[in-house]
């Protein structure tokens, strides 16, 4: 049963957390991990949100650094703001190789060429992470940042015979109409919000099939992504425990009603995050899906929700 899995994995993650972390053998005092039941028994673990992470991220800390594969540093607010910095392990990168390879076998095959216009030259960057994941399955992608002028991409995707683009959904747009019509198979918007109106601009431009992927650094840069049904983002629920909370009390809201998304990573050895607010606004489906996928799907996503 995947709540009894993920429970499972629920009590490591919190073991582990107060094992190896100063700051959340603080912040989970008197919680039992063996207590942990149900998803009902999250409500018992503190919320956490980017100014913990920004002023205590390297308390958080849950392997020596020399273990930590990656670190990604973002700002919180604007400019002026303490950045956060996120750390992953090795082990904790190939889980997003993995969640990368299998969702995008939802919208590509063994006959497509990929273009990534995602960051991609330095190591392990998302870029990267998706190129290396396609690979393992014999797919064939490239990257390409910055995605420079539209018209000068349209001819290098007609000239390369890319069937398929990922990519942010404003360069995305930009893009589909400059394109020859059916030219592109399909595209995965990602790293942004995407509003449906956008997404039929982009389809009716070009002839393409459009797929969103939710995901953000804090959830290990995947999160979910649509299968050819379109009805929410399938989660990585081995990898992730998605919450939906009132935006302003911090509540549990009733299933399929719309509030901000609360995550907690499982497995997640350097950093993991405990009932992490992340902001963004959605609804969570639990029903089977059209596609016959039983994975909880979040649907709705309507990006950020304002102070």
């Amino acid at each position: 049963m995947l709540e009894a899995a993920q429970m499972a994995s629920l009590r490591r993650t919190v073991e582990h957390a107060l094992d190896k972390s100063p700051w959340y053998r603080e912040r989970l005092a008197g919680i039992d991990p063996r207590s942990l039941d149900s998803r009902a028994d999250l409500a018992r673990l503190p919320l956490m949100d980017s100014a913990d992470m920004a002023a205590c991220g390297q308390r958080m800390l849950c392997v020596p650094q020399g273990e930590v594969a990656r670190i990604v540093t973002l700002q919180t607010s604007g400019s002026t703001g303490t950045p956060k910095r996120l750390h992953f392990t090795r082990a904790d990168l190939d889980g997003t190789v993995d969640f990368f390879l299998h969702g995008m076998l939802s919208l590509v095959d063994s006959s497509d060429r990929v273009l990534a216009l995602l960051p991609h030259s330095q190591p392990d960057s998302t870029g990267d992470l998706l190129i290396r994941a396609l690979a393992g399955e014999g797919i064939r992608c490239a990257g390409l940042w910055p995605p420079g002028e539209a018209g000068t991409l349209a001819a290098l995707i007609r000239r390369e015979g890319y069937s398929c683009v990922a990519g942010l959904p404003q360069h995305l747009l930009a893009l589909a109409s400059t394109l020859p019509f059916g030219q592109v198979r399909t595209m995965l918007l990602c790293s942004d919000y995407a509003a449906p109106a956008l997404r039929s601009r982009i389809e009716e431009s070009c002839g393409c099939e459009t797929f969103l992927h939710y995901g953000t650094t804090e959830t290990g840069l995947g999160g979910g992504v649509e299968c050819a049904a379109h009805d929410g983002c399938h989660l990585r629920e081995s990898d992730l425990l998605v919450e939906i909370v009132d935006p302003e009390s911090g509540e549990p809201m009733p299933e399929d009603e719309p509030g901000e998304v609360v995550v907690t990573t499982l497995g997640r050895q350097a950093m993991p995050l405990v009932r992490y607010r992340t902001g963004d606004l959605a609804r969570l489906a639990t029903s089977p899906c059209l596609c016959g996928g039983v994975t909880a799907r979040l649907c709705a996503i309507a990006g950020r929700r304002r102070p």
